[in-house]
């Protein structure tokens, strides 16, 4: 956000007591609880403003609509912070999937309450622990496919290699015979939803 070198990044609000203790607090109940996938709802974001020490910035911040690219979102009426970077941050590393709550079997619900920041809604947030229905739940993937004629077989492997590499579910390809009957390779590539638009901008970078 700042425009300059990792190594020169100086933390203002973020370095707080309360934001490390957010960051810690969230890892230690999921490491806990024995987690095994985190879901979450599209995130709703509110406008108007908020003091920083760099002075008055717009909602949402710049660092949490930085930190919330490709995240689904919502538009709420109010003006409100409603995600902070810190928020963002957890979410956009823990959450495999942004949408509608899956099917599980509900075990505990918890709530957690802010009280340094007066607003138009409760200051609350709530996380449901449960287990998942297998006959009813499903995992949610984005296919990424290309034909591919005019790319020299050699370099296939190691395309391969730099998608998995970059977190690509699985990664394969179908051989196909292509317009003026030249043989092609037909490039399929499963992933994560909220990774389906950086590996598809490798597919585009690193092959034909």
């Amino acid at each position: 956000i700042h425009g300059v070198p990792l190594e020169r990044v100086h933390f203002h609000e973020v370095g707080a007591i309360d934001a490390l203790g957010d960051v810690v607090g969230v890892c230690a109940a999921v490491e806990s609880l024995g987690v095994a996938s985190i879901s979450c709802t599209p995130l709703p974001l509110g406008s108007g403003a908020v003091d920083t020490e760099h002075g008055p910035i717009p909602l949402p911040a710049p660092a949490t609509l930085e930190l919330l690219r490709g995240v689904p979102t919502v538009p709420l009426d109010v003006r409100w912070e409603t995600v902070t970077p810190t928020g963002a941050a957890l979410l956009t590393s823990l959450v495999a999937e942004f949408g509608p709550m899956p099917a599980l079997r509900p075990l505990a619900q918890g709530f957690g309450a802010g009280d340094d920041r007066v607003g138009p809604l409760p200051n609350v947030l709530r996380a449901v622990l449960g287990e998942l229905e297998p006959e009813l739940g499903r995992d949610h993937v984005a296919l990424l496919e290309t034909n591919l004629d005019d790319m020299s077989p050699e370099h296939l492997p190691f395309l391969m290699e730099r998608l998995l590499d970059d977190g690509a579910l699985d990664v394969s390809l179908v051989p196909q015979l292509m317009k003026k009957g030249r043989p092609g390779q037909l490039l399929r590539v499963l992933a994560r939803p909220l990774d389906a638009e950086r590996i598809a901008r490798r597919v585009l970078s690193d092959s034909s």
